[in-house]
């Protein structure tokens, strides 16, 4: 028993923390394709979408619907009829009632739609919704696509930031050792030593925050990945391995090719096919319609009765309708929809130039973000060969330690522009890719 309880306590902390593992920045972005709680509802958008086109074509098709009823006609009409009639005499008059207490009809009607013009553009209009939903999922997905891009690179480069900053404090707590040697063999002022030390302890805070920063942004990653929080995610690629890969890409797209602009066209096309489904509302309808039925009539309740006598009805005909005033609801719904299409041809503009801006932007950007990249890796290389010879001169007792600050200073300085300038380079680069494949 006692072991049985010790696996259990063993089993127990495996089964309720989970560990996810990302080698790539593609496995990282089909993880949050599959798992993301807003695609998932974008895809049950469509599926909604579906639904609704399937609705349209059935005014198309014939509706049949069962029926039946059973009356008892508590108080029936009685209408005064001269009595000579029926065999009474003349100047009197009898009474005579019409129906029966008791009446009971079942049967079938079917209809179908002849001539309806608004049904066939209510098909239009949904068949453009449906491709519209599509083009909305794929804006979702690109959407977050380059979420999980910044996301992930962010965390892969405060995670290089860490690496950075614990050997400048590892280069600081030996400079830190020189310094109070110096100072017990009196070769140097308080004052200096308190220099060296608070360095130290500047270079210990810029590591916590680098480390304060990778936990964010794995936070960020697993949320747009759908991963509990309290489970782990392990990002196994570095940064030499993914600049090793990269190779400066040119965008290939242009912005008709974005999927919220082909969304917001085909939302476009869609309102002027409501609009035209509310103007043809105003011709007449024609349907087909049949209807069989079967009565029963008595004063007793004997519907059920296998000797109750049925009656049989049958008919079949055309049906002509034409709505000449509905209160002036088919004006406003015209009113409307025509309003509905301005604002989205409207919005379709907007975008449209909004966006050639974007991806021109992002094509300056990247530009800027490769050239800065080139020149930044080698700057950030000199200074942190400086750096070192600096900590070696100063500890020779060479360099003082406002020289040393000097170079100390323009290393930090340098590691920022260069981490920068990397996160730029790599975020514009996978996004210009991503896009690329929109073609």
């Amino acid at each position: 028993m006692r072991k049985l309880s010790l696996l259990i306590i063993l089993l127990v902390p495996l089964a309720a923390f989970a560990q996810v593992e990302f080698k790539t920045l593609d496995e990282a972005i089909a993880h949050a394709k599959s798992n993301n709680a807003t695609l998932k509802a974008e895809n049950i958008n469509q599926q909604i979408n579906d639904q609704r086109l399937k609705s349209a074509w059935s005014a198309l098709l014939p509706s049949v619907r069962a029926f039946g009823t059973l009356d008892n006609n508590i108080s029936l009409p009685v209408q005064l009829v001269p009595a000579e009639f029926l065999g009474g005499a003349e100047g009197e008059f009898a009474k005579v009632q019409f129906g029966t207490q008791f009446a009971s009809t079942y049967g079938l009607e079917a209809n179908l739609a002849l001539v309806n013009a608004s049904n066939w553009k209510n098909i239009k209009a949904n068949s453009l919704g449906q491709e519209a939903s599509r083009y909305q999922f794929q804006d979702r997905a690109l959407s977050l696509t380059e979420q999980v891009i910044t996301a992930y690179y962010f965390a892969l480069l405060s995670r290089e930031s860490i690496i950075l900053n614990e050997e400048l404090l590892n280069a600081a707590d030996s400079l830190l050792s020189a310094a109070a040697t110096r100072l017990d063999n009196g070769m140097i002022e308080p004052l200096e030593f308190n220099r060296v030390k608070a360095l130290f302890l500047e270079t210990e805070t810029q590591l916590k925050e680098s480390e304060g920063a990778y936990q964010r942004n794995v936070s960020a990653l697993k949320a747009l990945a759908n991963i509990a929080e309290k489970d782990s995610l392990i990002l196994t690629e570095s940064i030499a391995q993914t600049l090793g890969k990269q190779t400066p890409s040119s965008l290939s797209i242009s912005n008709t090719s974005l999927p919220r602009y082909r969304m917001l066209s085909t939302r476009q096309q869609q309102s002027v096919e409501e609009l035209k489904r509310q103007q043809m509302r105003i011709f007449p309808e024609l349907s087909l319609y049949g209807r069989y039925t079967r009565q029963a009539f008595n004063n007793d309740f004997e519907i059920f009765s296998s000797n109750q006598a049925w009656f049989d009805v049958g008919v079949i005909g055309l049906r002509a309708e034409w709505n000449l005033f509905s209160g002036f609801s088919r004006q406003s719904s015209l009113r409307t929809a025509s309003l509905q299409a301005q604002s989205a041809q409207y919005e379709l503009e907007n975008y449209a130039r909004q966006s050639e801006k974007e991806l021109e932007e992002l094509q300056i950007n990247h530009r800027v973000a490769a050239d800065g990249l080139q020149k930044f890796t080698e700057h950030f290389q000199l200074n942190s060969m400086n750096h070192r010879i600096a900590g070696d001169k100063y500890t020779e007792g060479v360099y003082t330690i406002d020289q040393y600050v000097t170079i100390y200073q323009e290393r930090v300085r340098s590691q920022n522009q260069y981490l920068s300038k990397l996160a730029n380079f790599l975020i514009y680069e996978s996004m210009i890719q991503s896009r690329n494949l929109l073609k």
